[in-house]
């Protein structure tokens, strides 16, 4: 049998987008099927059921296009050939969850349709905090507590960042990282904004601007070439925002990211 990996190159989510197909993961899905029923599973009986469900997958990803959902259809219909009754339940749970949780975000992005940078921000805090005091159901409803239907985008996100905070508390401390995140995206956006308003693109371009705003410490281009400084600015890791919670970033802009007089 032609491999999938060798038919497919993408798969379609269910939002629209595409991302590079990985066979490995359907193997994957079934191994996490018989975990969730604490049944020991052999590699020999993954390697069969996984054959068993691109054999099933191959003809109709070819009929109608490789998506998300053909890939679990595919997944459960081998588990119930086989007979793996209860891993095909717990992987029918698993998709009913999946579902739940696409809803709620869904729904809370209803409510940013001018704010496309939110949803990478939500579906990351989801992988990242899976546990159910921190569903986004709970952050709807606390955004539509404060939620003002004149509010702008800007309002918006705000308020987004306080239903956050608010739902912060010792048995859910985390939603203090989940605000800092939604913060942090709103400051990145802004300072893209404005960036694009001034037409200045890079970090030389910046460094350039600042210096003849009079925002740029002299001694910054006297004692350091541009090379340099675009050599630091390299060491910069943007994923270590995610260590902060919304305190720390919040004071971290306020009190250390360079002000126009304006």
């Amino acid at each position: 049998m032609e491999t999938l990996a060798g038919i497919f190159t993408e798969i379609t989510k269910r939002d629209g987008r595409t991302e590079p197909f990985d066979p490995s993961k359907i193997r994957e899905a079934i191994r996490k099927a018989f975990a969730a029923t604490e049944t020991p599973v052999t590699e020999q009986a993954l390697d069969m059921l996984a054959s068993r469900a691109q054999e099933t997958l191959a003809p109709r990803g070819k009929a109608q296009g490789l998506t998300v959902e053909l890939v679990q259809d595919a997944v459960e219909q081998a588990l119930m050939e086989a007979d793996f009754f209860p891993q095909a339940k717990a992987y029918i749970l698993y998709r009913s969850v999946r579902q739940k949780k696409r809803e709620e975000r869904e729904r809370l992005l209803g409510y940013f349709p001018d704010v496309p940078e939110l949803g990478p921000v939500l579906r990351r805090a989801e992988r990242d905090f899976p546990g159910e005091e921190y569903s986004l159901g709970a952050l709807t409803r606390k955004f539509l507590s404060l939620y003002k239907r004149e509010a702008g985008a800007e309002e918006r996100w705000s308020t987004l960042v306080r239903a956050a905070i608010e739902l912060t508390d010792i048995q859910a401390a985390k939603w203090e990282m989940i605000a800092g995140r939604i913060y942090s995206a709103g400051r990145l956006r802004e300072i893209a904004r404005r960036m694009e308003e001034k037409g200045v693109s890079g970090y030389r371009e910046k460094m350039a601007w600042l210096d003849r705003e009079g925002l740029l410490d002299p001694s910054m281009l006297q004692t350091y070439s541009m090379e340099e400084l675009e050599e630091a600015y390299s060491f910069i890791d943007p994923e270590r925002d995610l260590l902060l919670p919304y305190s720390g970033l919040e004071l971290l802009y306020k009190r250390y990211v360079v002000m126009t007089h304006a």
